[in-house]
């Protein structure tokens, strides 16, 4: 067996060249590596986790140290990664960012330095609150980039399929950027976010996850075995009753008032217009109570403000004297600047913005369907929103029904246990990440009782805990894997509930749009399609 060389190191200096090596601060008696990655099982990605001990018996991490080599350098923020080479093949296994140092101190052992690291979901989930301008021709990863753009992230930090849904609108107002993201992930209707273990933000498209060709083979037959194996099948997944909501976005006429400020020409129970002394400037930024589709009308003197050298406005007009700019941030966020050129105060008693407003209906498109499963006591509801696909065409529909088909049936959760001893074991774990495809067989009872399991699965966590002293020893990883019928190619999908007229000898239109080939022998009673006759037929639904 190829021993594996691991390397923990950091980019202090935030140029990308992870210059300061940390692997030989790794030792005993600390706790070695712990990793943790993986999607929910709601889809919503799960910030990873990094934790590593590190000797401190130098006072390298000590951070009042003035002799440590990291004297001023200990901040939340720093990048990590740690790789393996194995084989001479060298391999990122997890890249993030060192955001708490906590040393400690203990009589009769060495001190350590404690330090737990986050991905990039961290900022997503902790960053400043995004703004994107209102759009109506962005594709689900052109809007997900439009958020990062926001966030001040780069096309560095991120992996993306190209969206197949086109959004109707999108847009972003004060929203956290994590929320932001997973409403377009939404929209896509069948779309995966993600961080992979370069550090990056992952987006599948939703035609991405079909199954169709598998990364690695593990189980019988292969070197790549589990000490140990568990099949979690939860009945509390299983739903009966599927709710898909859409939101209806339309724009508004041109040039509405969109804003205006509370002093204006209110002179009951007595005039509120604002003042500004000679030379004062007025600045607040503001949030409009809608995201705007057009660019905002630059204001026109008289017609959008006025000034006046008396609070009512009945004294001498300085309009003329009021310097007004607005500039647009987006996303119903603008910028207003007053300045008062005039050498002796003046009242501001009227101003208003003009522009285009972004509305969406109260009432929200639904797609409904519901299937008992025989037998059980009780269904299970499933509601969801798809915030920016809107209502055209069938989409939404589909996907509901899409969601209940695989929803009436318990699906099960496989995790693999692997205590990395050999060279191809070693190879496929530390080659595995998440979203790989991955075809598992427990069939070979021979040695033990088998999970009788031999399918297609989608890695969904893993948990890696390298032990301290790194010198090539086994290591442990759980792999949770989910199957890969779940998901179904939404753009290529027929369906029938037969809930119309009964019918002789043609089934008719499917429910989907698509018509029944081959369907003499069957008519439609009670909802049902039912044979009416003893020959051989079957129909079928031509897949586009």
């Amino acid at each position: 067996m190829a021993t594996i060389t691991w390397a923990l190191e950091a980019d202090f200096d935030r140029d990308t060249t992870y210059e300061a090596d940390l692997t030989g601060y790794i030792e005993h008696p600390g706790a070695g590596v712990r990793i943790s990655r993986g999607v929910g099982r709601d889809g919503r990605p799960q910030a990873s986790k990094f934790t590593v001990v590190l000797s401190n018996r130098d006072g390298a991490f000590t951070p009042q140290n003035g002799e440590s080599p990291f004297f001023g350098l200990l901040v939340p923020g720093v990048p990590v990664r740690l790789t393996a080479t194995h084989n001479a093949v060298a391999r990122t296994i997890w890249t993030g960012y060192a955001m708490q140092w906590r040393c400690s101190w203990q009589q009769g052992a060495w001190p350590v330095c404690s330090v737990s690291c986050e991905d990039i979901f961290w900022f997503l989930q902790n960053g400043d609150p995004v703004n994107v301008t209102a759009s109506t021709s962005r594709d689900t990863d052109e809007a997900l980039v439009a958020i990062m753009d926001a966030l001040g992230l780069t096309a560095d930090d991120r992996d993306f399929d190209d969206g197949i849904q086109v959004l109707p609108m999108h847009f972003a107002v004060g929203q956290e950027p994590a929320e932001a993201m997973m409403a377009v992930v939404a929209s896509e209707l069948g779309g995966l976010l993600y961080p992979d273990a370069l550090g990056r933000i992952r987006f599948e498209a939703r035609n991405s996850r079909l199954g169709t060709a598998i990364d690695d083979t593990w189980g019988d037959g292969t070197a790549i075995l589990p000490v140990a194996v568990e099949y979690d099948l939860n009945p509390m997944e299983v739903y009966t009753h599927v709710t898909a909501r859409s939101t209806r976005f339309r724009t508004g006429q041109d040039e509405t008032k969109i804003f205006e400020v509370s002093e204006n020409m209110f002179t009951k129970p007595a005039a509120t217009s604002r003042a500004l002394a000679a030379g004062e400037v007025y600045e607040r930024t503001f949030q409009a109570n809608s995201a705007f589709y057009g660019a905002i009308v630059t204001p026109e003197a008289v017609y959008d403000y006025t000034a006046n050298d008396a609070q009512n406005g009945t004294g001498t007009d300085r309009t003329g004297l009021l310097e007004v700019t607005v500039t647009d941030l987006g996303s119903g966020r603008f910028r207003l600047r007053w300045r008062n050129t005039h050498s002796a105060t003046i009242y501001v008693t009227k101003f208003q913005l003009r522009g285009t407003p972004v509305e969406f209906f109260a009432d929200r498109a639904e797609a409904v369907f519901s299937k008992g499963v025989p037998g059980l006591k009780a269904g299970k509801s499933l509601q969801f929103d798809v915030p920016f696909a809107g209502d055209t065409g069938q989409k939404l529909r589909d996907y509901a029904y899409q969601e209940l088909r695989v929803g009436r049936y318990a699906w099960p959760v496989v995790r693999l246990a692997f205590k990395a001893a050999f060279d191809d074991e070693i190879a496929a774990l530390l080659d595995a990440d998440l979203g790989h495809l991955i075809r598992f067989g427990d069939l070979d009872a021979e040695l033990h009782e088998s999970a009788r399991v031999d399918d297609w699965w989608y890695i969904e966590a893993l948990d890696y805990q390298v032990p301290p002293d790194w010198g090539g020893e086994v290591f442990d990883v759980k792999v949770t894997l989910v199957p890969s019928y779940v998901y179904r190619n939404l753009d290529a999908i027929v369906f029938d509930t037969f809930d119309r007229a009964d019918a002789s000898g043609d089934l008719g239109t499917a429910f989907s749009g698509d018509v029944w080939a081959d369907d003499t022998g069957f008519d439609i009673s009670g909802g049902y399609a039912v044979p009416n006759s003893t020959g051989l037929q079957v129909p079928n639904l031509v897949v586009a």
